[in-house]
């Protein structure tokens, strides 16, 4: 017989917003597929145990667009946005 919970979760989904941005159960639902949510401070104190540590997805809020700050990708990776007259390849 298969258990509704998986005993460990595989991957992880750092929350840049509120709870309440979630639909309701959410992270219930989340939770029995394997997924974990953690705000910004969980995720520190969990890479301060495993630096090499990486979300596997990112949630903003749009609200908190303006003022996120990646810490799970290097700028070097990040591309500019395609511009007016520019082709995004």
């Amino acid at each position: 017989m298969q258990s509704d919970t998986p005993t460990t979760p595989s991957r992880t989904i750092l929350l840049h917003a509120s709870r309440d941005a979630l639909a309701p159960m959410t992270d219930v639902i989340l939770a029995r597929l394997g997924y974990s949510i953690v705000v910004p401070e969980a995720f520190e104190g969990m890479r301060a145990e495993s630096p090499a540590l990486r979300p596997d997805m990112l949630l903003v809020d749009e609200a908190a667009r303006a003022t996120f700050r990646s810490c799970c990708s290097p700028a070097s990776t990040a591309r500019p946005a395609p511009t007016a007259g520019s082709s995004a390849r």
